[in-house]
């Protein structure tokens, strides 16, 4: 029997989240920790792989990254992989390098735009939408954060919302890679923001680039997909890892961009698609969901906790 490390967020422990991961293990005969309260963390001469769903960055290293690097762990994510996708500037340097389309980025230092409506101000190594302003409202920066100034991507907005899309990708073999979900996050109106925490909903990607991109939206989504998977490409080269979660937004003229990449992607928004949501009014348009329906987001769901546990397998 193999043994699974599993850190959690002790301010959002999500024990439904928790509780599929050990019903799913026992199918691979993998035995699940939970070592965010720092017990269950003797593991002597056994090997054990590490799994963090609970904290980002820098965090890592303390405490339990301590107690668990040694010769037996094996970090299913490496830590040069969690600091770049902590670091907004190494992720933008990462895209450059590798000639992946994204919006230009620097270390923020003072005003001297021109078309300052052009930028966003961006906490460089905080997620989820927090701090995320208009030049125009820097007074509204978050006290103490070192900021980016990151160009404004052109969009056709649907009904006055923007929008932008979240994909998952996971490993199944050395470098063999899939991708296990894509949701589409449409932000508030008038709003620059998509993250659900700040008041963004989910939609399904096709159904929404159905509406926004009648004539080509399957080109737009096949082109979704194959840059996910190319940056994956990318990533085998330097960095261990065994999921991660990308944010890409689509131009006015249906060019795909790459934001951000996250190592610990939420689930919440394919939860959201297979068991909440019955309908959704965009606009005057009514999208369907019915039972059929949410059952293919429930095996969508499934997949994300699954693969990880084969690949360990």
């Amino acid at each position: 029997m193999k043994n699974l490390a599993f850190i959690r967020n002790p301010e959002k422990p999500r024990p439904k989240l928790f509780s599929e991961y050990e019903k799913i293990s026992k199918k691979y005969d993998i035995l699940i920790h939970d070592v965010t309260n720092m017990k269950n963390i003797n593991f002597e001469n056994e090997i054990v792989y590490v799994m963090d769903r609970g904290f980002s960055g820098e965090e890592i290293c303390n405490p339990i990254r301590k107690k668990l690097t040694n010769k037996n762990s094996i970090w299913l994510n490496s830590l040069g992989f969690e600091r770049l996708c902590k670091d907004k500037m190494k992720t933008y340097n990462f895209f450059l390098e590798n000639k992946i389309k994204t919006p230009y980025t620097e270390i923020f230092e003072n005003l001297d735009r021109k078309n300052q409506n052009d930028f966003f101000l961006k906490p460089r190594y905080l997620s989820k939408g927090q701090g995320i302003v208009k030049i125009s409202d820097k007074k509204n920066m978050i006290v103490g954060e070192e900021y980016i100034i990151q160009e404004k991507i052109n969009v056709n907005k649907l009904f006055g919302r923007k929008f932008d899309f979240r994909i998952v990708i996971q490993k199944i073999g050395i470098n063999e890679n899939i991708i296990t979900g894509i949701y589409c996050r449409v932000g508030k109106k008038n709003s620059n923001i998509t993250s659900l925490d700040l008041g963004g909903r989910i939609e399904d990607p096709i159904e929404i680039l159905k509406l926004v991109f009648p004539d080509n939206y399957d080109e737009i989504y096949n082109d979704l997909e194959k840059t996910s998977l190319e940056i994956a490409k990318k990533l085998d080269d330097k960095f261990d890892y065994y999921q991660f979660g990308l944010d890409l937004m689509v131009d006015e003229k249906g060019i795909v961009n790459v934001l951000e990449i996250n190592s610990k992607p939420g689930f919440l928004g394919f939860t959201i698609l297979s068991e909440y949501c019955d309908k959704s009014i965009i606009g005057n348009r009514i999208i369907e969901y019915d039972e059929n329906y949410r059952n293919k987001w429930r095996m969508k769901f499934r997949n994300l906790i699954e693969s990880p546990l084969k690949y360990i397998n």
